[in-house]
């Protein structure tokens, strides 16, 4: 059985909140976030891929918005190739080829960066939203255990991984308590060297740093040790590996 989302069409299997935008499914207003600060209109399409636009990057393909083009993003950091040549030996397929883009080696792996992050489910700040009526319609999880998850690479990805089993981010917080008020593509770490920055994505419920609501694709540099709020209840805190939480 699924239900059509009202807010933007999907069809969700979960009945109560939807599977792609996060947004409830029965009561409340439905053209409204979980936290909305004020409404929000009609979102455009990407001209890539078709995904809706939520921020500066189509959180589907990587797609610039700003620039118009499928360059370097902070989200996949892929770049846009020519086709491959056309296998075909006719000297018209061999001279376009000699135009095109080679085709890249496949990508290195991931290098550990010696960071972790830990997960876990902040009451407190649930309660603080739940005061400011952000979390009426939420119930706070029966079983909420910590996680520490390894950092891999430049760019790390934090969202809810989806029920299909595709769009997985580095940082999946589907698992159990799966924070309903994630989206599936909330908010991505960069690593310069030993120095890290969060990037909020355009997610709808935002992500919050020292209290404040962080402005949507602007990186703002995160500190060791330092707790990064997202969502109705999970709290992520930047370490090193070896060192116990503060």
């Amino acid at each position: 059985m699924t239900v059509t989302c009202p807010s933007c069409g999907h069809e969700s299997v979960d009945t109560e909140w939807c599977d792609d935008c996060g947004r409830p499914l029965i009561g409340g207003d439905p053209a409204l976030p979980l936290h909305a600060t004020g409404p929000i209109l009609p979102a455009p399409r990407c001209p890539a891929c078709g995904e809706r636009r939520l921020g500066q990057f189509c959180q589907a393909c990587g797609y610039n918005f700003a620039s118009g083009d499928g360059g370097p993003s902070p989200i996949t950091g892929d770049t846009a190739l020519a086709p491959d040549p056309d296998p075909r030996p006719d000297p018209l397929s061999q001279t376009a080829a000699r135009h095109r883009l080679p085709t890249p080696d496949p990508s290195p792996a991931l290098v550990d960066t010696g960071f972790e992050v830990h997960v876990s489910a902040d009451r407190d700040f649930f309660d603080r939203l739940a005061v400011e009526g952000e979390t009426d319609s939420i119930v706070w999880p029966p079983y909420a255990p910590d996680r520490t998850i390894s950092l891999r690479g430049e760019n790390i990805r934090i969202g809810r991984g989806r029920r299909d089993g595709t769009e997985r981010p580095e940082i999946d917080l589907s698992a159990p308590p799966a924070d309903v008020g994630v989206s599936h593509l909330h908010a991505v770490l960069m690593r310069t060297g030993d120095t890290w920055s969060i990037v909020d994505l355009g997610s709808y419920n935002g992500t919050r740093l020292g209290g404040r609501r962080l402005e949507a694709n602007v990186p703002v540099p995160l500190p060791e040790g330092t707790v990064v709020h997202l969502g109705a209840w999970t709290a992520l805190r930047l370490r090193r590996k070896g060192k116990d939480a503060q």
